[in-house]
């Protein structure tokens, strides 16, 4: 596999061919480091490339690393009273609390206040509430969505036909149909998308488009 040396560190990437794109780019991920480039490139102009920006890949790649570590240091170990859960980018505390009423009642105010049923064990309510908070995420994200559907309804003149959530390892979101997305492409360049994007300061790559990255969250 072929590598950059930044100091002691090797840092190996991968190569992907396409067919679309006309420059190259990095897409830096906590664990691996992929130059895209168009299928005509040269494996020598490929090198080049990414050993010209290899101070660059290795500060991102550290910053994400770094953040993953914080990120791991700061986990709940279990789903209970005390523990505290990543929400809309930050640990949020979770305050748990059984009482007499048949079902759980979860609400948001800075924290987590929950009560749960009584006759639940500690193992029986800690599964039962990772069930009910998953529920309680997907209904909170939805309005979310729907909050921002809106938003961006008025801010466009377009009305959206719909919305869905789905599970992706990437970072885009659209509103649009297929044909839509084709033809507002130029526009949407000149504005920043609604995203979480990880690059070189501004939100800009090395070659001077949008880098993709790995949500923190």
């Amino acid at each position: 596999m072929p590598h950059i040396q930044v100091g002691q560190t090797t840092i190996p990437y991968e190569i992907r061919r396409s067919s679309i794109t006309k420059k190259k780019s990095i897409v830096v991920r906590p664990n691996s480091v992929e130059v895209i480039a168009p299928d005509e490139a040269d494996e020598t102009s490929i090198a080049g490339f990414i050993e010209a920006k290899r101070r660059w890949v290795y500060t991102k790649l550290t910053e994400m690393n770094e953040r993953l570590a914080y990120l791991e240091r700061h986990s709940y170990d279990r789903l209970r009273s005390g523990a505290k859960i990543r929400f809309r980018g930050r640990n949020v505390a979770l305050r748990v609390r059984q009482t007499d009423q048949p079902n759980f009642q979860i609400r948001f105010n800075g924290s987590f206040d929950i009560t749960a049923p009584s006759h639940l064990t500690a193992e029986a309510l800690e599964a039962a509430l990772g069930q009910e908070m998953v529920a309680w995420f997907k209904t909170t994200l939805h309005a979310d969505v729907e909050a921002l559907r809106r938003r961006y309804e008025r801010a466009t003149g377009l009305a959206a036909t719909g919305s869905q959530i789905i599970h992706s390892d990437t970072l885009w979101g659209s509103l649009m149909s297929r044909a839509e997305q084709k033809s507002a492409t130029v526009a949407a360049q000149k504005y920043a998308s609604v995203t979480a994007r990880m690059g070189a300061p501004g939100g800009r790559s090395p070659q001077g488009g949008p880098m993709r990255g790995r949500p923190n969250f």
